[in-house]
């Protein structure tokens, strides 16, 4: 079965967790992110109802990459006569969570990476 993930949707999503980001890198997150996911997919089973799913696993992880690219900065956002100041540290933590949860909730349709080596030994005689 041929799926595609619409990296339109995961760069919508994408935007919506880090905000205003430079319109080429987030779509380079998102394009190496959804590769990654769609690489992990059984193309065998059917897809077409976890879109949003999948989409979002793949933004989730674009996130996480994002965030793991500036880790240790501190983030100033000013609003006015309000300065917020966000740790970047904190994000990654946040969006390793968001990552663990995404993965989990479209891992049965990854294909069965379970593999075991085992040997059948016959009677000694």
């Amino acid at each position: 079965m041929n799926y595609e993930i619409s990296i339109d949707r995961v760069v919508d999503m994408f935007s919506t967790l880090a905000g205003e980001v430079n319109a080429a890198e987030s779509a380079l997150f998102c394009r190496s992110a959804a590769d990654t996911v769609a690489g992990w997919l059984d193309k065998s089973k059917d897809l077409s109802g976890n879109d949003y799913k999948i989409s979002y696993a793949a933004a989730v992880m674009a996130y996480y990459r994002y965030c793991l690219k500036s880790t240790g900065e501190s983030v100033d956002f000013k609003a006015g006569d309000i300065t917020v100041r966000e740790h970047k540290d904190e994000r990654l933590r946040v969006a390793e969570q968001l990552l663990k949860d995404a993965i989990h909730s479209i891992e049965t349709l990854f294909y069965n990476k379970r593999f075991a080596f085992m040997s059948v030994l016959g009677k000694a005689e």
